[in-house]
């Protein structure tokens, strides 16, 4: 396992007050922030989450670089484009997002969902991407099992979805961690409650539906960052422990008593990592 040291503090002019921003996109609205100077880094958030997921990252690194954070179709302020939202489609409209801002090149970020985001925006070539970061999340498509598991959500949100997500939100965590991130549980779960049922389940449809990632991450010189944990209960550890040896350039971060959380259960090693990681490769 690869070990970090916080990176040397960079003195650069920055903007420190948040802009919200509008990207029509098929005459729909997606929503996006963006904080600070410098060279950039796009978050993107994992399922049942918006942008506000890493508002406390951005306010950690505004200081020495861009952070742009993207609500995904049907999530947050940004609205619902389909009744299925494909992670190429998701892809595309970060794609825009880009586009829109001029940015010629970035860090990229994404927690679960947003992982599968960030490796179909990195499918698409030429791009300008000089690193990814995948956050609990892997390459590979939903198996049987996963995509009965998908349906099964789907018919849950379609009766109650307000009982899904009290029942999801905490399952995201290390079963140890529960107690101890409470707050960050509620306030999470108070969030997601926002979400509409159809983008609820247009998320689900497109996670499982999307492409094999694997051959992706066999062939990209795009230098990629897995950050795991080890008490994940979304995503098995062996799964993506082995996924992590597939790229030609790739760097591992394993944390113990974590889940699928580890950007909040662990936030100043997961803080640390990315920093390195951007310094060295924008």
């Amino acid at each position: 396992m690869i070990q970090y040291l916080h990176p040397i503090n960079q003195i650069i002019f920055v903007q420190n007050k948040n802009v919200t921003k509008i990207l029509s996109y098929k005459s729909h609205n997606i929503a996006y922030d963006i904080v600070g100077n410098g060279d950039t880094i796009v978050f993107l958030h994992g399922f049942l989450e918006d942008s506000s997921i890493w508002n406390d990252y951005s306010n950690s690194l505004k200081s020495k670089y861009k952070v742009i954070k993207i609500d995904l179709p049907g999530f947050g302020k940004s609205d619902i484009i389909s009744d299925t939202h494909e992670m190429s489609l998701m892809a595309d409209v970060v794609v825009n997002v880009l586009k829109q801002e001029s940015i010629n090149k970035y860090i990229l970020v994404g927690h679960s969902m947003g992982g599968y985001v960030a490796l179909s925006v990195i499918s698409n070539k030429p791009n300008n991407c000089k690193g990814l970061i995948i956050v609990n999340s892997q390459a590979g498509p939903d198996d049987d099992i996963a995509k009965k598991n998908r349906d099964r959500a789907i018919d849950i949100v379609k009766n109650n979805h307000s009982t899904f997500i009290s029942g999801f939100i905490e399952s995201l965590f290390a079963e140890e961690n529960i107690s101890k991130y409470q707050k960050e549980i509620s306030e999470l779960t108070r969030s997601s409650l926002k979400t509409s049922d159809k983008g609820i389940i247009a998320a689900l449809k497109g996670m499982k539906i999307r492409d094999d990632s694997l051959p992706i991450i066999k062939e990209t010189n795009v230098p990629i960052l897995f950050i795991i944990g080890k008490q994940d209960s979304k995503i098995a550890f062996k799964k993506i422990h082995k996924q992590t040896m597939l790229p030609r350039l790739s760097e591992v971060l394993i944390m113990e008593n974590v889940g699928h959380m580890s950007f909040i259960e662990a936030r100043d090693l997961c803080l640390a990592t990315i920093e390195c990681f951007t310094k060295k490769h924008l």
